[in-house]
């Protein structure tokens, strides 16, 4: 099962969102006063971005338009996919584009999306993995006054892949695919205070 909850925005107000998360919304308000565009984020801040189109086609996410590298769609997808995202225009699971784009419909009219997403999706060689990340997607002005959409997604567990049928059954875990035993934990804290979020009630399921 995929599933996305939804929370106000006030929960970043309230220390509740991961620290990733509320730095890229405090730029975007920053931003929103002084209009200054996308060239006022900090490099650190657009090397774990991503950036998409502002249009929506086919029940999909809008096509890619840029993957920071040290982005977490980066490190499940790998980096070697991350170089070249833009001349494929969207990842290799098109579960998770349909999954996403609720969220990116909402940054297109306007609206800032904060979510949990916990789902199961496919890497490019066909490997599973689950990934468990909280998300924010924004609408953005470049500087030259063009709406693009940038999403922060910042991990709440390690990525799992999955065993094949026929595996033994266990998990490796990681934050990239090319190191599979390695990985980036989020702050206990957070993790916990999500944890209550994405299991309570009112959370979206959605059928893989």
């Amino acid at each position: 099962m995929n599933m996305i909850h939804s929370f106000s925005i006030d929960h970043i107000a309230r220390g509740l969102a991961h620290p990733l998360i509320a730095e890229f919304w405090q730029q975007w308000q920053r931003d929103a006063q002084s209009q200054s565009g996308l060239s006022s984020y900090s490099a650190s801040l657009r090397a774990r971005m991503t950036l998409s189109a502002s249009t929506i086609a086919d029940d999909m996410a809008p096509e890619l338009l840029a993957v920071g590298p040290q982005s977490f769609i980066a490190a499940c997808f790998g980096s070697a996919w991350a170089r070249e995202a833009t001349l494929h225009a969207r990842t290799p699971d098109a579960n998770l584009e349909q999954i996403s784009a609720r969220g990116y419909l909402k940054a297109i009219s306007g609206e800032p999306s904060l979510d949990i997403v916990k789902a199961t999706i496919t890497g490019e060689n066909g490997r599973r993995m689950g990934v468990h990340y909280e998300r924010l997607i924004l609408p953005i002005r470049t500087s030259g006054q063009h709406l693009v959409i940038g999403c922060m997604a910042a991990p709440l567990a390690p990525i799992c892949w999955l065993p094949e049928p026929g595996e033994q059954d266990h998990l490796e875990c990681s934050s990239t695919g090319n190191r599979p035993r390695e990985y980036v934990q989020a702050p206990l804290s957070n993790v916990s205070r999500r944890e209550r979020y994405v299991h309570g009630p009112g959370a979206l399921q959605i059928p893989c």
